[in-house]
């Protein structure tokens, strides 16, 4: 779904502001922003930070991109082809200051 799509569908179905709107289109943008990019079509900027990493085996990792390649704080990854997919790491969530974290178990 397009964002625009995404405006028409809730225009069609629930009474709200354009305000409303606005707000719910920037919480779309926010959902679907992240997603995977191949390293054929672009590479993310150099050190810019860590990445979520997909190898040609199907493994998940976190890495970061330099000049001498990539890599994380337990290995370098210089192989050409083993990484083939990444994304930009989300945002970190919001957790309030107040918040009780409940023990396994419902304690």
């Amino acid at each position: 779904m397009t964002r625009e799509e995404f405006i028409n569908w809730f225009e069609e179905r629930f009474v709200l502001t354009k305000n409303d709107i606005y707000e719910l289109v920037q919480l779309y943008d926010e959902v679907t922003k992240h997603h995977w990019i191949s390293v054929e079509d672009e590479l993310p900027k150099l050190n810019s930070g860590m990445v979520i990493v997909a190898t040609y085996k199907g493994d998940i990792d976190f890495m970061i991109f330099s000049n001498s390649g990539w890599h994380n704080s337990r290995r370098w990854c210089c192989v050409k082809g083993v990484i083939t997919h990444w994304m930009p790491m989300p945002q970190a969530p919001i957790v309030a200051k107040n918040a009780t974290v409940k023990e396994k178990g419902g304690k």
